[in-house]
């Protein structure tokens, strides 16, 4: 449906008045309804994050349908090592529990000593497998951890001065789309005052060749929104595998580009966009419409394949709106959709900057 008929279609359908001037009122009370005054960045998970003008946000936030996407496990079979998942969610504990420690009272020849009593409570908790399964376990959980915490306390000391208090990132509402208005703090200054935010991620952002573009673009709003209270801000993440830095933007462009991106989340509020994530990097990254190879390498990452799952495998409603990539295609709008959410953060970054510690 157009966005025309998709809001009178609701009008209609919860009002009996004529078609006319009442009937447009009531429309745009509707209207109104679909989305807040103003998105937030940070408080609100919810509104505006990974998939924010995707079908996962339009399932979730438009229609009220929750998918759970969380293989169904017998809790009756023991487990005997810990699965992916499970493996991040245990070291981003360890990360959170020792982030303050670290901030606070770091000592290199402490930090196993540190993470060997996080890992104790969490076998007696029964999070790990029993026995030597579980020193197995843990002994994975802890072996990248020391490094990812020393480079952290390496940029606290490369950004010693925090600076106090938040200040406002605002982006006024239109009729066409919600407004910004968050408040961000947590800066840090240099020796030479200048400005950044440093950000503690248990995740890998890196790998091999290139980033995992996925794990920045929350990021990338945040840093986007920094650029609009204050001088130019740089953004320092601290990865499992690597360290990512934002260069600083300035704050015309960010504004533009935050501006674009509230439209986009309006548009995946009235229908599930024809676009995903990790495949449109993936076509970005293969040269995008100079590449004859691009839309094989986004259909390789969105469908899978052999001993692969794809990324329309990972989410119901993904699967649920567009079943596989011919599907996605279709209307013809993925290369659209690709650059106006994604190409921004891609042209960020050059060749010489993926997967690479900064």
């Amino acid at each position: 449906l157009s966005t025309v008929v998709f809001y009178w279609a609701e009008a209609v359908a919860q009002t009996n008045l004529p078609i006319g001037s009442e009937c447009r009122a009531r429309f745009d009370s509707i209207r109104d309804k679909l989305w807040p005054a103003n998105i937030t960045l940070v408080s609100d998970d919810s509104v505006f994050h990974e998939d924010a003008a995707e079908m996962g946000a339009f399932f979730s936030q438009r229609l009220k349908v929750k998918f759970d996407d969380d293989e169904l496990v017998n809790r009756d079979d023991e487990a005997f090592q810990l699965d992916g998942l499970e493996n991040w969610q245990h070291q981003d504990r360890l990360t959170q529990e020792l982030k303050r420690w670290v901030e606070e009272a770091y000592d290199p020849e402490q930090a196993v000593t540190e993470l060997g009593l996080q890992v104790q409570r969490l076998q007696r908790e029964g999070a790990l497998p029993l026995g030597g399964f579980g020193t197995l376990s843990a002994s994975a959980l802890v072996e990248p951890m020391p490094g990812l915490l020393a480079r952290y306390h390496a940029q606290l000391q490369a950004w010693p001065e925090l600076e106090e208090g938040q200040s406002a990132a605002t982006i006024e509402a239109t009729d066409e789309r919600p407004g910004l208005k968050d408040w961000l703090g947590g800066i840090r200054r240099n020796a030479l005052d200048e400005r950044a935010y440093l950000q503690l991620d248990s995740k890998k952002l890196c790998s091999d060749d290139s980033l995992r573009w996925q794990h920045l673009v929350r990021p990338w709003l945040r840093h986007l929104a920094l650029q609009l209270n204050g001088p130019a801000c740089t953004t320092i993440l601290v990865g499992l595998n690597g360290d990512v830095v934002f260069r600083p933007v300035p704050e015309t462009q960010a504004r533009e580009q935050l501006q674009a991106l509230l439209q986009a989340w309006v548009a995946g509020m009235q229908e599930p966009l024809p676009v995903a994530c990790e495949s449109a990097f993936a076509w970005l990254a293969a040269g995008g419409e100079s590449s004859d190879s691009a839309y094989d390498k986004a259909r390789d990452i969105y469908e899978g394949g052999y001993m692969k799952k794809g990324e329309v495998e990972r989410s119901f409603a993904q699967r649920r709106a567009y079943e596989d990539f011919d599907q996605l295609c279709a209307s013809g709008q993925f290369v659209a959709w690709a650059q106006r959410l994604y190409g921004g953060l891609f042209g960020h970054f050059t060749s010489t900057d993926a997967g690479s510690d900064q």
